[in-house]
């Protein structure tokens, strides 16, 4: 559970949003939160999971020597010797899902050349018969050029999964550090 897919929510909730028959950016946004709330909430979960059985499949035995704590308390550092445990979660896919909001937003909400039901459709075709279609939406300023909605769209999304991340600890009291980063799954989101 150490690296999670930003755009998926994405996905769920554009469906929704369009199956809704009164699709808007505010609700897209809605779902979306809702969407990586649950994803974040069942990543949380899966830590709870791991540092209950960690210390019975693979002991830090050479950490416990370095550590101040598990020869103090008897303890494993992961079955609860140390005070601190650096958990973390990568966050990827944050460019593709920044031009997903911004290509909605300019292309379908402000200058209705789509209509969310038609940009529904091309995705569901994966755009065949409409590469004019999707070379329009591409087109629109894009995450990283600077001062975009992309850009924007970027910040609320990593404001959003960093809250979510980091602003609550897991059921069983440990503190998730969110990262963004797509190192190590390129090659997957790429295909």
């Amino acid at each position: 559970v150490t690296r999670m897919c930003l755009s998926s929510s994405f996905v769920f909730a554009f469906r929704e949003v369009v199956a809704s028959g009164e699709p808007s950016m505010e609700s897209l946004w809605e779902r979306y939160a809702h969407h990586l709330g649950i994803i974040v909430g069942t990543i949380k979960q899966g830590f709870d999971w791991h540092m209950e059985h960690h210390s019975r499949n693979s002991p830090e035995i050479v950490l416990d020597l370095f550590m101040h704590g598990p020869v103090e308390r008897g303890l494993d550092m992961a079955d609860g010797g140390v005070d601190i445990y650096r958990l973390n979660c990568d966050g990827v896919g944050l460019a593709t899902v920044a031009d997903s909001f911004a290509a909605v937003e300019q292309r379908v909400a402000r200058e209705k050349r789509l209509t969310w039901e038609e940009l529904a459709r091309h995705l569901e075709n994966n755009y065949e018969g409409a590469e004019p279609v999707r070379l329009m939406l591409k087109s629109i300023p894009r995450y990283g050029s600077g001062n975009s909605r992309a850009d924007w769209w970027a910040k609320r999304v990593a404001d959003l999964y960093t809250d979510l991340m980091r602003g609550t600890p897991t059921a069983k009291g440990f503190t998730v550090i969110p990262g963004l980063f797509s190192h190590g799954i390129v090659y997957q989101l790429g295909k």
